[in-house]
């Protein structure tokens, strides 16, 4: 066997001066390739294997507050945790979104100054110049920092992700993708407003059928019917999945939470086909399935489930108004 004495190192990533590492017969090192360590932005969201999602803030935090033993480095502090999470990751060999068990968690001060990458199919992230991604270039895969980026460069995103979810509840998802289209929740009723006969039956079956109760107000007005419901089981159910900081339920504050995001790929379609139902038009002329919201956290979720099925969406914003506002105030959707 060859012993290695040391390691000098001149101009590589973080050692832009000469740099000499004496390995003595206790000394250890770790290593691993480009993108083994992140530098995002904490607000970004990480994809468990089983579908959900969660801020890399939250999950680090939560490791570092269950961890043994904290350890402290130049820039922050570091854990290995005894219950190690499976995400969705990419493959650098096989370019595929693949399950990856991750044990170890790193928090750092980071940067001050962060870039934003924003994709053509709209897709944004939040990292420090620091952060690798992998790009194409000259017909290979190749590593890049993100200051080095430019507007031409074509980054590694998923085409298609596949997760370990199978728990099912596709009437639930259904209803539930209603009630985010076209419902509105407070801490004591949900209205559900649509005009398409078809979707109001469904709409009351499923109710009748999960919760077994019906609505205590039903009218149609300029051919829009409009239901009611103030069963305490139904509306609980309903806001307890949604609750939020704000204690607020109206469109801006809509989210799909994690509770379906674990679900199977049944279950998925069935909550697209209410959020479509409700929210979704068809374009013919252009051959265009749309989602309209002014929930941007909503679209981004849509977009990540529809990758589920291999479909690649594209998110845009326009300026336009609400229909069933009397003032056309035009906002950002």
């Amino acid at each position: 066997m060859t012993k290695i004495n040391k390691l000098i190192m001149h101009g590589f990533k973080s050692f832009a001066r000469r740099t000499e590492l004496l390995f003595n017969n206790d000394f250890n090192c770790v290593v691993g390739p480009n993108g083994s360590g992140k530098s995002v932005s904490g607000r970004s969201k990480v994809l468990l294997a089983n579908g959900e999602e969660i801020q890399i803030k939250e999950l680090v935090e939560s490791k570092l507050k269950k961890a043994a033993h904290v350890k402290t480095l130049n820039d922050g502090v570091y854990c290995e945790s005894k219950e190690p999470i499976n995400i969705i990751s990419l493959n650098p060999h096989s370019m595929k979104s693949e399950e990856y068990t991750v044990s170890k968690f790193i928090k750092r001060e980071g940067e001050l100054h962060l870039y934003e990458i924003e994709t053509r199919t709209g897709k944004k992230v939040r990292c420090t110049g620091c952060h690798p991604v992998m790009v194409f270039k000259n017909g290979k895969v190749v590593s890049s920092l993100v200051r080095n980026l430019n507007e031409t460069d074509v980054i590694a995103t998923p085409r298609i992700i596949h997760t370990s979810s199978l728990s099912k509840a596709k009437d639930f998802a259904r209803l539930f993708g209603y009630i985010v289209g076209d419902g509105y929740i407070t801490t004591n009723r949900i209205e559900f407003i649509n005009k398409d006969n078809e979707i109001i039956e469904d709409f009351k079956e499923l109710i009748l059928k999960l919760f077994d109760c019906k609505p205590k107000y039903e009218k149609i007005t300029n051919g829009n019917t409009r239901l009611i419901y103030r069963e305490k089981t139904f509306v609980n159910k309903i806001v307890s999945l949604i609750k939020n900081k704000h204690n607020k339920y109206t469109t801006e504050y809509k989210y799909i939470p994690n509770n379906f995001l674990r679900k199977d790929i049944n279950t998925i379609s069935n909550l697209l086909a209410g959020l479509y139902d409700t929210d979704g038009t068809v374009d013919k002329t252009k051959n265009v399935v749309e989602f309209c919201s002014k929930n941007e956290k909503l679209a981004n979720q849509i977009q990540r489930l529809l990758l589920r099925f291999g479909i690649i969406a594209i998110k845009k914003e326009r300026m336009c108004c609400a229909s069933n506002t009397s003032n056309k105030t035009k906002r950002k959707y």
